[in-house]
C-alpha cells in the first residue's frame, strides 16, 4: 500500500465531495419539497379566498332577489287583479282579505265609514227610513207606476239618537 500524501489528500477530497454531493442532493430535494408545499398553501389560500368571495356574492344575489321580490309583489297582485274579468271581483276580495272582514259587504261598510263618517251616517239613516216604511214606499211606487207621475207619500221618521258624551 503505497499511499502518498497526495493520494490520501485526493481520496479525502473525493470522499468529501461525494458526501457534499449527497448532502447537496438532500438539500435540493428539501428545497423542492418546501417550494411544492408553499405552492399548495398558496393554492389553498386562493381557493379559500375564492370560496369566500363566492359566498359573499351569493349573499348579495340573495339580498337582491329578496328586494326584487318585495318590489315586484308590491304592485303585481293589484295589476293581476285588475287584469281579470270584472265579474270575478278580485280587487274587492283582496280588500276584504286585507281589512280582515268576513265579507265584501262588511269591508265596503268599513271603508265608507272610515272615509266619510257623515255620509255613512246619512246612508244608515236612509236605510232605517226605507226599512221602517217599506210598505208605505211600496204602495207609493205602485201608485207612481200606475199614474205615470210623481206622487206624494207619507213616511214615518224616528228621532235621531244623539251620541252620549
Amino acid at each position: 500500500m503505497q499511499m502518498t500524501p497526495d493520494s490520501i489528500g485526493n481520496r479525502i477530497a473525493a470522499v468529501a465531495e461525494a458526501a457534499r454531493r449527497s448532502d447537496q442532493d438532500r438539500i435540493s430535494q428539501a428545497r423542492s419539497d418546501l417550494n411544492h408545499a408553499a405552492q399548495e398553501m398558496r393554492s389553498v389560500t386562493a381557493h379559500a379566498r375564492t370560496a369566500a368571495e363566492q359566498r359573499q356574492q351569493l349573499y348579495h344575489m340573495a339580498g337582491g332577489a329578496v328586494l326584487a321580490s318585495v318590489l315586484l309583489w308590491s304592485f303585481l297582485p293589484d295589476t293581476i287583479a285588475r287584469a281579470m274579468p270584472e265579474s270575478w271581483h278580485w280587487p274587492e276580495r283582496m280588500a276584504a282579505r286585507m281589512v280582515g272582514s268576513s265579507s265584501r259587504w262588511d269591508t265596503g261598510s268599513r271603508m265608507m265609514k272610515s272615509d266619510s263618517p257623515e255620509a255613512w251616517n246619512a246612508l244608515v239613516q236612509a236605510a232605517e227610513i226605507q226599512r221602517d216604511n217599506r210598505d208605505a214606499i211600496a204602495a207609493c211606487r205602485k201608485a207612481a207606476a200606475t199614474s205615470q207621475q210623481a206622487v206624494r207619500c207619507t213616511v214615518s221618521v224616528r228621532a235621531v239618537r244623539s251620541p252620549k258624551d
